[in-house]
């Protein structure tokens, strides 16, 4: 910084310039007519204004360096004239109201008011340039819209003043915002018409997936068509192969023989537990060895209470064995077990028919009269003491 005898000292724009370390500016300045610094010395807060867009002086330590070292100038030229009134105030004011001018003020943005800041030299510094042309307290759709193209639109703008540039900035805007209205209203209504440019992308993706999905469609359709194929040449008569039929065959005997095992082994554990329960332990374990030649006794057999729910097996299997001492009275027997079981599913059916039949009285009546529906099964007090049995004896 110059101090005032070297301000004083200068007498020509490019020693002064050159004190303050802006000599670079000098030819800028000659070239736009601010070669004489007495009528620098005079000028006020729009033309200093004016000289730094004209000579390109855009830096904020520039900026600052030369507004104070002016502010020297013009008090150490007041000072000499003696003239430290109300004047040198109001060349002081000049300066300092570059540095207020941030104060907010209504502009005409698209035909309506808008609070905005004026965008000059003399505004705070930013850190993006673009920064100073946005809409403060933008809260619309197209406002917003407006502040999201803008460092978008200073990038790609060739002139960068701020007289020429903000009509470009403002015509770019409605452009670019009439541009989106038109690709929305295309949505909204437009249907059956040739796809606009913007729509191409969109429409190219939605195709390949399209795509994607129908080969993935004609896959899985091969992939059920085989199955099929697969299933009726099993299943289905017409279509059956003569080995195929014949492994059906073997399939189903073996089936039944596997059933009837099935059965035997349960009418062999249920013989066993009967033995064993007539007869004690000892007898029952030589029941099992091959070759046995002892019998049950029916007399004993006939002793005991039978139930049909576990003891027809066990009669069915000890009569085709052989293993009774009488054949016939075996048979007596079993017929006794099997007319039991017939009674008790008849009485089982006819005890759910008479209870569907009140049911359904019952939702005729108006009066909710109750029908005693209760039936006594025959047979009842037998489970009953099966029941007992089997715990007393499993």
């Amino acid at each position: 910084m110059a101090s005032a005898s070297t301000s004083t000292a200068t007498k020509t724009v490019s020693e002064w310039l050159k004190s303050i370390n802006l000599g670079q500016y000098y030819e800028k300045f000659e070239n736009e007519g601010y070669d004489d610094l007495k009528f620098l010395v005079k000028l006020d807060e729009n033309e200093v204004k004016d000289l730094f867009i004209n000579v390109g002086m855009s830096k904020s330590g520039h900026i600052v360096k030369f507004k104070k070292s002016l502010l020297e100038l013009q008090s150490q030229s007041a000072k000499s004239r003696g003239l430290l009134t109300k004047e040198s105030n109001t060349t002081e004011k000049v300066i300092n109201t570059l540095k207020m001018k941030s104060q907010s003020t209504l502009k005409l943005v698209n035909g309506r008011l808008v609070f905005a800041k004026e965008c000059g030299i003399s505004q705070k510094k930013t850190s993006n340039p673009w920064e100073c042309f946005l809409i403060p307290n933008a809260h619309s759709k197209r406002l917003l819209f407006f502040n999201d193209i803008t460092k978008d639109i200073y990038n790609s703008a060739f002139i960068k003043l701020q007289s020429r540039f903000k009509q470009y900035l403002d015509q770019q805007r409605i452009s670019r915002w009439e541009e989106k209205l038109g690709a929305i209203k295309h949505r909204l209504q437009e249907r059956n018409n040739e796809p606009k440019q913007w729509a191409g992308d969109e429409i190219s993706y939605i195709t390949q997936h399209l795509e994607k999905l129908n080969k993935n469609l004609i896959c899985l359709h091969s992939s059920i068509t085989n199955t099929w194929q697969l299933l009726s040449a099993c299943f289905n008569k017409d279509t059956v192969s003569g080995e195929e039929r014949k492994r059906i065959t073997r399939r189903r005997k073996e089936q039944r023989r596997k059933a009837c095992q099935r059965q035997t082994n349960m009418g062999k554990k249920q013989a066993y537990r009967l033995i064993l329960k007539i007869h004690g332990k000892e007898f029952a374990d030589a029941f099992l060895i091959k070759g046995n030649t002892q019998k049950v006794s029916t007399q004993k057999l006939g002793s005991i209470q039978l139930l049909p729910r576990f003891h027809i097996k066990a009669i069915e299997y000890l009569i085709a064995q052989g293993t009774v001492d009488d054949m016939e009275e075996a048979k007596r027997l079993l017929d006794i077990l099997l007319a039991r079981r017939a009674a008790a599913k008849k009485a089982t059916t006819v005890k759910s028919q008479e209870e569907r039949t009140s049911l359904e009285s019952e939702s005729e009546l108006s009066d909710g009269s109750e029908v005693d529906d209760e039936i006594t099964e025959p047979g009842d007090d037998e489970s009953d003491s099966f029941e007992m049995d089997e715990d007393s004896d499993y």
